[in-house]
């Protein structure tokens, strides 16, 4: 396993803790509210590394760390308590239906403004970064395999997403564009206006590709940046601020080019026309195995940035929320009802891995964990049992009618909620390792 491997895995584990944790926590606030006994809370899975004991609660920290839980005397729950014996004014049983149904939505309320919190701080501090339109139509846009298959090509002009204008190049991946119907593009081709219709299955287009960011993306242009000592650029007396046009005759004008033709041609001598003070030179260079030349390109792509107040970052925060609950229940809607893939839609740890970078950037780790949250609580909200959508249930049952389940049937839910939530982490590992491979 290489080092990009192990500061991906690091950085999923991290954000997973925190977010379980975190959920844990909205559990065993609540019941210590109420004056519930909490007898364990814990980040991870058994065996144990780190325990103690504060007055009834034990804390610990387990060696598995893809979950974690929180066990409240008197709770049906996963742990299946036994629950015949003395009334006790401190189990969770005893206490009033309301005050154990906010015990029991704790945790979704806590990963929600986990979400919400890192959101806004993310606006208020970095604002909006993004790319005008009108820069990128200066020179179209460079498809990936997958906008290839949409239908994109190397030039193309967005200009009209469902026929309304835009001003803003990420407005094209909106969450909202892609997962509504009869969704298309109008691009201009050489002149020509043409329109692209985006597939009702997309979702498996983009959960199916290396491509997860967008299927389009700007060309850029770009010239030379600072070069390394003893590299291929080196040798071949490039300078910082020259433009490569051409290599081995073929078109190097922007940087995708650039990158495609260094990655066919690795461990290679290729001949090299650059423009240096409006004059053109030409020169050979080596690319080494791993692709490169030795210099650093200077994108000559400028996005722009708006930044929020604090009242501003609120609404920008929890819009976000918003459109991380609409894409997860769009998405499991068209799931249910057969519009996309069950194998290309889902992903376990393996797929959730996948999506943080080799590199460890503190707004991306926080953007995913804000994701990552969001989605814990909407996973937590499905009426499953053993989920604490599932308990929720129950307890609006007991509201509405006035009367409770009886304890047998609590237990056989939770006993099938267990089942349903181990064959789904299941398939989706094993779907993670088959999309791997």
């Amino acid at each position: 396993m290489n080092i990009d491997i192990y500061i991906m895995v690091l950085q999923f584990l991290l954000g997973l803790s925190l977010i379980v944790g975190l959920h844990e926590f909205g559990h065993m606030f609540f019941a210590k509210l109420f004056g519930m006994r909490v007898e364990q809370y814990s980040i991870g899975f058994p065996p144990k590394i780190l325990n103690f004991k504060f007055k009834d609660t034990e804390y610990s920290l387990g060696l598995i760390p893809l979950g974690g839980f929180v066990k409240i005397s008197g709770m049906i729950n996963e742990s299946i308590d036994d629950l015949e014996g003395e009334n006790n004014s401190w189990e969770f049983r005893f206490k009033p239906a309301w005050q154990r149904f906010l015990v029991i939505i704790g945790g979704v309320l806590f990963n929600i403004i986990t979400g919400l919190v890192i959101y806004i701080l993310i606006s208020f501090y970095l604002g909006n970064t993004y790319i005008d339109k009108n820069e990128v139509n200066e020179y179209g846009v460079f498809p990936s395999f997958m906008g290839k298959k949409l239908g994109f090509l190397e030039g193309d002009k967005i200009t009209h997403i469902n026929g309304n204008n835009f001003n803003k190049f990420g407005d094209i991946m909106n969450l909202h564009t892609l997962l509504s119907s009869d969704t298309y593009y109008v691009i201009n081709r050489l002149e020509n206006s043409l329109l692209i219709n985006i597939p009702i299955n997309i979702m498996d287009y983009i959960s199916n590709s290396k491509d997860i960011i967008s299927f389009v993306q700007p060309l850029i242009l770009f010239e030379v940046g600072v070069i390394k000592k003893n590299t291929g650029s080196y040798f071949s007396r490039l300078r910082k601020g020259d433009k490569i046009i051409n290599i081995n005759g073929m078109n190097c004008l922007y940087f995708q080019n650039l990158l495609k033709i260094l990655k066919n041609n690795l461990n290679k001598n290729v001949k090299i026309k650059y423009v240096r003070n409006n004059k053109l030179y030409s020169s050979f260079v080596k690319i080494d195995k791993h692709g490169k030349i030795g210099f650093r390109p200077y994108l000559l792509l400028f996005p722009r940035n708006k930044n929020y107040t604090f009242a501003e970052s609120i609404y920008v925060g929890s819009k976000k929320v918003l459109d991380i609950f609409y894409f997860n229940f769009t998405g499991l809607f068209k799931i249910i009802t057969c519009k996309v893939s069950v194998s290309k839609s889902l992903s376990g740890p393996v797929g959730i891995v996948k999506v943080f970078t080799v590199n460890f950037d503190w707004v991306n780790f926080w953007s995913i964990t804000g994701f990552l949250s969001i989605a814990l609580a909407f996973i937590n909200m499905l009426p499953i049992p053993v989920l604490d959508g599932g308990h929720a249930v129950f307890i609006l049952y007991e509201m509405i009618f006035k009367k409770k389940l009886s304890n047998n049937f609590l237990k056989i839910s939770n006993k099938f909620g267990i089942f349903i939530l181990f064959f789904l982490i299941f398939y989706t590992i094993i779907n993670d390792i088959y999309k791997f491979l």
